[in-house]
């Protein structure tokens, strides 16, 4: 199937920002091809890919599939493959997924570290409350899986760097996520391990 794209913009409105996921884009490719889309975090490869896909529709532009334009019913065709897979949730409202960002006060993406990189990089800026009962929480691991070799990671980065004044504790999934709520500051990195979200209680900034 040959596939071709002409003009395609895709924009997110809110009261006080128009943001351009993708602009004016054009492309083309046929069934016989291997396409690789690749760019920095945030330049639109999700979205491109979800209308091409038929999982959203774009603000302006053509599709066209074997010659056939393909937008009269591209709106509708979305929001049934949406429903149908329960891509909508995850597309439009992330926050049901992972129910701490409803919470946060401030984000930042480094979707180019890993976990370990930004921690150690954290914690010569950021020590821990050393008056705290506990300064660091890893989450532990659910019954069934592996003991997480991350969170050992975590605690020789923060033992190298604080020593005893690391007291590290390992609340169950959901209580973590409950501690997690709480959180004033969450950097969201690219580490892939199971279990690499890390709590730490700030301390006195010398």
């Amino acid at each position: 199937m040959n596939i071709s794209l002409k003009g395609i913009t895709k924009e997110y409105r809110n009261r006080n920002a128009c943001v351009k996921a993708l602009d004016n884009v054009d492309l083309e490719f046929d069934g016989a091809e291997l396409v690789l889309i690749t760019g920095e975090n945030g330049c639109g490869k999700s979205t491109l890919l979800n209308i091409i896909g038929g999982l959203d529709s774009p603000t302006s532009g053509t599709i066209s599939a074997d010659g056939s334009r393909d937008n009269a019913g591209l709106k509708e065709r979305a929001e049934n493959r949406a429903l149908r897979t329960g891509t909508r949730r995850r597309i439009h409202d992330s926050r049901r997924e992972f129910p701490v960002l409803r919470h946060l006060r401030q984000r930042d993406k480094r979707g180019g570290h890993g976990g370990a990189e930004l921690l150690e990089a954290i914690i010569k800026l950021i020590p821990p409350d050393t008056y705290a009962e506990w300064n660091v929480a890893c989450m532990q691991h659910c019954k069934g899986d592996k003991y997480p070799a991350i969170t050992d990671t975590y605690t020789e980065i923060l033992k190298e760097e604080e020593g005893e004044a690391v007291k590290v504790k390992r609340p169950e999934r959901f209580d973590f996520y409950e501690q997690a709520k709480k959180s004033r500051f969450v950097p969201a990195t690219g580490e892939g391990a199971l279990y690499a979200n890390v709590i730490i209680k700030k301390g006195v900034v010398k």
